[in-house]
């Protein structure tokens, strides 16, 4: 317990240091990730020449099913 606290207040720490560190601070960093398209979750439309949606959605169902089915770590939890 007492590594993933110290974890978890690390990770939030950094992200509040980087942060405080721009110029502009958290406005700054929403103007960046919108100009960057980083909020969109890609096309919902079906088609193979771009990032859609449904192929993250895919990949995430798959990849965790596989890490829960197969990865000892996740096996000797259960």
């Amino acid at each position: 317990m007492v590594q993933s606290v110290i974890l978890t207040v690390g990770a939030i720490l950094c992200a509040v240091l980087l942060i405080d560190g721009m110029p502009g601070g958290y406005t700054q960093l929403i103007e960046l990730a919108t100009k960057g398209d980083k909020f969109s979750l890609g096309s919902f439309q079906m088609g193979f020449t771009e990032p859609m949606f449904w192929v993250v959605l895919f990949y995430g169902i798959v990849i965790n099913l596989q890490n829960c089915g197969i990865d000892q770590s996740y096996i000797q939890r259960y």
